[in-house]
């Protein structure tokens, strides 16, 4: 190849610069960089060379004719031949002689009129320290100079016919190409990649097994705090189903990522997610945390504060109204105010703020019971001298905000955690901050925030925690027998100095109804909760499965479960509720006949 070009060359010096640049490459003949002639039959590379040269001493205004020869026809200039095309030549192609020649001959015309220099465009987007190439045409596109106004932004390099084009910092600048008089401008924009991919990380949870929702929320969750992007970017995941993970499990995740931005280079790739099932083992709760002080929030302050110590798991519950007549936010976080790294287990519950606070206690419980009953959670770290939002809403005035969750801060990090609950005036903090206050599990949109204080945060703290929210409740009935009735909320549970929660709200029971049937026909029994003080809610977990009643006017009743009792049989039935943020307790369970009350009678679903 590099003597058929040699000789073309010889041929430029004899007809002048006017003539068209010309290339063989094999059996391909190129014209001012752009291809006319590849020949299928014969001996293709030498009648290539041959096209080449003719081609060569074309001037760039040749008009050009069609001549039939026989069963060939020539492209003419003038009364010079300058290709013919022969009827084995165009079978080879699959067409007639006329039809290869009619597009040799506007393949021709079109190349060698292209302008003497070329771009195919006049303005480039490059990423910084990475580079793009253009080719470029006409017949002094392999004579051009490259400049540069500003080296620093942009360097551009020709070799033949290609121009590389290398970003070095972001910004603009201009390349100009330049053979004599005529010249070409060319724009660049260097910027960044919007990324850089691929990313890896890890996440981990824990569970018996850990739910869909659970493994689905952490991966979304290290996508939004910890994936780098360029400032001002969008970025676009594609999440597969992760589907439930049993424990020690493990398994690897590539997520698909678009990400794109107006000053940013758009990049497409993948994220490499790694999450473990990891098989921590339950511990109940040591204590309730109860954060309702005031329930009703008129001002700006610290609502709560607490130290979850490690190996001491806690429940939190939380219930607040926003008294003002203005927007508030309300955040509880908790703070690593050490120099280690710290896990903690967040098996979480959080109602979006709602006027109707009953509504808003029944979907915290509802959300955090689920996560419960498979001691299913998302394993956080909080870094060092830092710390992350685990409540985080907008009120409205009048608006409620909800929550009911597990905490447990795992071996090999600080002892204690702080949690804060504070009420403060709305803020802007930046899209990340927007996102969280829409969510239940905010530590999944906002990343930690490191502390802006040297030391320990100075907050009292509070004296509303209960140890053991437990209790254990137990009645019986006998087919024919007076009903069986428990009170859910009644007996307060004690803190250490000696005061109760009224209505126990948050308290876990775990009931067992002992029934018989003594009679010698079957007996349809049923197991019903009554709103007995007033508007209220419930959840029940009956088998491992959460129902929950609709929500109750004063005295009406739902029916918790159905049994059918054959003569002689006695049985055990156990279900577990907690009085809920919002609902009246205390509120009754009763044991009867079914169809022997005289309230209406709802379905938990």
């Amino acid at each position: 190849m590099r003597r058929a070009i040699a000789t073309i060359a010889a041929l430029l010096g004899v007809v002048g610069a006017w003539a068209a640049t010309v290339k063989v490459d094999g059996a391909s003949v190129y014209v001012n960089d752009q291809l006319v002639v590849t020949l299928k039959s014969g001996r293709n590379e030498e009648r290539a060379k041959t096209v080449g040269a003719s081609f060569a001493k074309l001037p760039d205004d040749a008009p050009l004719k069609l001549r039939k020869a026989g069963t060939s026809y020539h492209v003419v200039h003038g009364s010079r031949i300058v290709i013919t095309a022969a009827a084995k030549e165009a079978k080879s192609h699959g067409v007639t002689a006329k039809v290869l020649a009619q597009r040799w001959m506007a393949s021709l015309q079109r190349a060698i009129t292209l302008p003497p220099l070329q771009l195919p465009t006049d303005s480039l987007k490059v990423p910084i320290g990475r580079t793009q190439t253009l080719t470029l045409t006409g017949r002094h596109a392999r004579r051009a100079s490259v400049k540069t106004d500003n080296a620093a932004v942009v360097v551009g390099t020709r070799k033949d016919n290609v121009l590389t084009v290398q970003g070095r910092t972001a910004g603009d600048a201009t390349l100009t190409l330049a053979y004599g008089e005529i010249t070409k401008t060319l724009r660049v924009r260097v910027a960044p990649m919007a990324a850089q991919l691929p990313q890896a990380f890890q996440v981990v949870v824990t569970g018996n097994p850990a739910s869909p929702e659970m493994v689905r929320g952490a991966i979304e969750g290290v996508l939004w705090t910890r994936f780098r992007s360029e400032p001002g970017t969008d970025s676009a995941f594609k999440l597969p189903d992760p589907g439930l993970m049993n424990s020690e499990a493990a398994k690897v995740l590539n997520i698909p990522v678009s990400v794109n931005g107006e000053n940013a280079f758009p990049v497409d790739g993948n994220i490499q997610v790694t999450v473990r099932n990891e098989a921590i083992g339950f511990k109940n709760e040591v204590a309730l945390w109860y954060c309702n002080h005031p329930e009703n929030v008129a001002r700006y302050q610290n609502l709560f504060a607490a130290k979850l110590e490690r190996e001491q798991p806690v429940r939190l519950l939380y219930h607040h109204l926003n008294a003002t007549p203005a927007g508030m936010y309300i955040e509880g976080q908790l703070v690593n105010e050490s120099s280690q790294p710290a896990r903690v287990v967040i098996m979480p519950g959080d109602s979006r703020p709602d006027r109707n606070p009953v509504l808003a206690g029944i979907v915290a419980g509802d959300q955090m019971l689920r996560n419960w009953v498979h001691s299913s959670g998302e394993v956080v770290t909080v870094p060092p001298r830092a710390s992350i939002s685990l409540a985080f809403r907008r009120l409205a005035p009048q608006d409620t905000m909800s929550g009911l969750c597990y905490l447990r801060l795992l071996p090999g990090g600080p002892s204690d955690l702080l949690f804060r609950m504070d009420s403060m005036p709305p803020y802007d903090g930046g899209p990340k901050t927007a996102a969280a206050l829409t969510v239940p599990t905010p530590w999944r949109r906002q990343p930690p925030r490191s502390l802006d204080y040297e030391g320990s945060a100075s907050l009292e703290l509070s004296n509303h925690i209960y140890p053991s929210p437990f209790r254990n409740e137990s009645v019986d009935y006998a087919v024919g027998g007076r009903h069986g009735f428990i009170r859910i909320g009644q007996r307060p549970i004690p803190r250490p100095d000696g005061k109760g929660l009224d209505g126990n709200f948050g308290v876990f029971y775990n009931i067992e109804a002992r029934v018989e049937n003594p009679q010698t026909d079957s007996a349809d029994i049923e197991v019903v909760f009554e709103a007995s003080a007033g508007y209220s809610g419930a959840l029940f977990v009956l088998n491992g499965e959460v129902r929950r009643t609709p929500l109750l006017q004063p005295k009406e009743e739902a029916q918790i479960m159905r049994v059918r009792l054959q003569p002689g049989e006695k049985r055990h039935l156990t279900m577990m509720t907690v009085p809920l943020s919002g609902s009246s307790y205390p509120a009754t369970i009763v044991v009867r006949p079914v169809g022997s009350g005289s309230n209406p009678i709802r379905k938990v679903y």
